[in-house]
């Protein structure tokens, strides 16, 4: 069961307890039940069960609630206690439909706001209109504020995601400008050794060539010279080896950390 599925379910029970059962203690202590009869009795149930669709199906339970409630006009001339759906339907279109249509739930509670009112009122029961107009408004407000309380956290949880979305770009970008410089940077060392090299062989190997060359030429007059031109040579290629083994072992260096 999914996390919204288990709050649906507790918030259905909790509303039955207080819709259903406590009406049901009261009319076994005092013999006064709340729905006077079985079709008030099943529009108080109907009215519930939707709520088990709140966070799935918001704009279903919406239809379901509207379905029950316009029953409620034709099979009560009194408010039921089930109408405590109502603020929690109106809380929960706003907060979890994010398009127009949760203005739905608004037009339909301005209308039950008036229709309801109108069914109830009775002038022999010692109404007036001034209290007519404060159940209106009394209704309408049951409706609406539940209605911009959903709407605005919703706001907020969009612009609270807005921004963490925004953090975390900013972290990406950060980090992928952290590994171009650090990508540079190795490039910047590679070619540096490269070119120290470069510069290591093409010395050594001038020189090593100019020996032979000058090793050659005096060995044609004095033959001892050549052993001598061979140890310079020889002299002249380790110094290169150890230069490049040591430019070696930077390159090596400087990379065994990223790896």
């Amino acid at each position: 069961m999914t996390q919204g599925a288990h709050e649906d379910l507790v918030l259905f029970g909790l509303v039955v307890l207080m819709t259903l059962v406590l009406p049901g203690l009261v009319a076994v202590s005092l013999g006064f039940w709340a729905y006077a009869t079985p079709a008030q009795a099943v529009v108080g149930v109907a009215m519930v069960v939707p709520l088990l669709l709140r966070t799935r199906h918001p704009m279903v339970m919406l239809a379901l609630v509207t379905a029950a409630g316009v029953a409620h006009l034709f099979v009560a001339d009194r408010p039921l206690p089930s109408l405590v759906v109502v603020p929690i339907v109106a809380y929960s279109v706003a907060r979890l439909v994010r398009s127009r249509w949760s203005r739905v739930a608004v037009a339909i509670g301005a209308l039950a706001s008036i229709a309801g009112p109108i069914t109830w009122y009775e002038p022999d029961r010692g109404w007036n209109p001034e209290i007519a107009t404060l159940t209106v408004l009394g209704c309408g407000l049951m409706v609406l504020t539940p209605y911009i309380i959903g709407r605005r956290r919703l706001e907020t949880a969009i612009e609270d995601k807005n921004r963490a979305r925004a953090a975390q770009e900013a972290a990406e970008t950060i980090l992928a400008e952290r590994e171009r410089n650090r990508q540079l940077q190795e490039t910047l060392v590679r070619q540096q050794i490269a070119s120290e090299l470069h510069d290591i062989v093409t010395h050594s190997v001038s020189q090593m060539v100019v020996q032979a060359e000058g090793g050659r030429a005096a060995s044609r007059k004095r033959p001892e010279l050549a052993a001598q031109a061979l140890d310079e040579i020889s002299e002249t290629g380790r110094e290169a080896l150890t230069e490049i083994r040591r430019v070696v072992t930077l390159l090596r260096d400087e990379r065994t950390p990223h790896q």
